[in-house]
C-alpha cells in the first residue's frame, strides 16, 4: 500500500486567475449632471416655445453625454407621436370622408 496523501501536498504549479470583471477605472467617466441643472432644466421645458429649441440644444450641443442623450431619444419619440398622430388623424378624416359626413 502506498502512504502517499495527495491532499497534504502544496500545489507546484499555482495559476491567479482573473477575476469575472474588471476593476471599472473612472479616469473617462464624465460628472452626472446636478439635482439643480436638472430643475433648471425642467423648468425651461415647461415654456412654450422655448422648450422645443432647448430640446435641440440639449440634444446637439456641447453639454454633458447622459443629458444629451437623454433629449436626442425624447426628440426621436416626439418625432414618433408626431408621425402616429398625422397618420391616425389622416385615417380618422378618411373615414369620414367615406361615410359623407365630412
Amino acid at each position: 500500500m502506498d502512504n502517499h496523501n495527495t491532499f497534504n501536498q502544496e500545489p507546484q504549479n499555482v495559476q491567479i486567475q482573473q477575476p469575472y470583471q474588471q476593476m471599472y477605472q473612472n479616469d473617462n467617466m464624465e460628472e452626472p449632471v446636478s439635482f439643480g441643472d436638472w430643475m433648471l432644466t425642467m423648468l425651461l421645458m415647461m415654456i412654450p416655445c422655448v422648450n422645443i429649441v432647448m430640446m435641440f440644444v440639449f440634444a446637439f450641443g456641447n453639454g454633458k453625454k447622459s443629458k444629451s442623450n437623454f433629449f436626442k431619444a425624447s426628440l426621436v419619440w416626439a418625432l414618433i407621436s408626431v408621425v402616429l398622430s398625422v397618420v391616425f388623424g389622416a385615417s380618422i378624416v378618411a373615414m369620414l370622408a367615406s361615410l359623407g359626413a365630412y
